[in-house]
This record gives structure tokens, sequence and C-alpha cells, in this order.
């Protein structure tokens, strides 16, 4: 089965996180790996939209399913019987987890377990693309940069860090480390005086 798409994605203010609840709806269940059976292909749009409280109509829903399908985000099969086997494509994996990235955020307990969270990394110079694309990303969630190549933050991020360099493969050149004391104490209150607020 094959959708018309002519390549641009439907003007509608939530189209990047309904094609995201769609996809990552199906690789959780299990439509990855092999193809997932369901009774109504065209209604897969329409209930990720509605069930994350997004409204859109069957018009709209019908544009994004075949932006998915024009985009080769998904490889739909019509059955004999009337349904459907769908299953996310390497793009649609991709698409997943790029926006598992743009969307990475970490959480704050509303009580600080006063202990500091610390990444550091040396990585090769022939890696300076991923380097600088961790540094931004780190910076983008609120760490501080104690030194070139050591961050900061009060709250548990080891999830969120190794979140960002594992499709840069530098995961292996990464040391986190938590601290209940350090020498910088100081000025890492300084830097979080604002997070750190009533905890």
């Amino acid at each position: 089965m094959s959708g018309q798409s002519d390549g641009s994605a439907p003007a509608t203010s939530h189209t990047g996180r309904i094609i995201y609840l769609v996809l990552s709806g199906l690789v959780e269940n299990g439509a990855l790996d092999q193809k997932l059976v369901v009774d109504d292909f065209g209604s897969l749009t329409l209930k990720a939209a509605r069930s994350a409280g997004l409204k859109l109509d069957r018009p709209a829903a019908g544009k994004i399913s075949s932006y998915m399908l024009g985009q080769k985000l998904l490889d739909v099969q019509k059955l004999s019987d009337g349904k459907s086997a769908v299953a996310v494509t390497l793009n649609g994996w991709r698409r997943v987890q790029k926006y598992r990235l743009q969307h990475l955020q970490i959480d704050t307990p509303k009580h600080w377990d006063g202990r500091w969270r610390f990444v550091l990394f040396d990585i090769p110079e022939e890696k300076r693309a991923a380097r600088n694309a961790l540094a931004g990303r780190l910076k983008k969630l609120g760490l501080w940069q104690c030194q070139r190549s050591c961050w900061a933050y009060p709250f548990e991020c080891a999830e969120q860090v190794m979140a960002i360099a594992r499709p840069y493969h530098i995961d292996q050149y990464i040391t986190y480390l938590v601290a209940e004391h350090t020498n910088i104490e100081l000025r890492l209150h300084q830097a979080f005086r604002g997070l750190l607020a009533g905890r």
C-alpha cells in the first residue's frame, strides 16, 4: 500500500507530535521488528491524536497518514480480510529517536538530595562534531559547564546524557559521577540558584 504525498507535512501545529505518537505507539507494540496487524490503518493517526487530547479531524488525519507513507516512515500492506499489516521502517525509527532527543527533559523533584551530578568526557579530536553536539545538548538541558569537558547538574540526568551520546557513538567516552562534596560548591549553588530555590 502506498500513499500520495507532496513531501511536506500537513499544516497543523501538532503534526510532529502526532507522527511521533503513531510511530512510537507502533514500536511499543512490536511493529519495529515485525509487522503488526491492525483493523483500520486509517484510524491509527486519529486515535493517537485523540489519546493525547489533540483535536484532529479525519481529513487532517488522512493527510498525516499519507505524509508518513510518502516519507517512508511506515510500511503498510493491505490484507485480504480488510485489515492492514503495519511496520515502522528504519526512517520511522530514526524519526522517533530524533523526536525523543529534541524533547528530552530532566525531572526536577520537589526536594533536592544535596548531591551533584557531573558529566565528564574525553572525546577524540576526530569526533569533534559529536563532542560539540553533545556539549550543545547538555547546555540546552540546563547543565552548567564547570570546565571545558566537565558539566554539572543537581538532579539525576544519566539517562538523558546517555540518550544524547549513543546516537553519536560516544557514550564510551563519558564518565558520570555523583558527589556529595566538591570544592566548587559555592559556584554550583550560584549557577543553579534559580533551579534550587525552595528545594
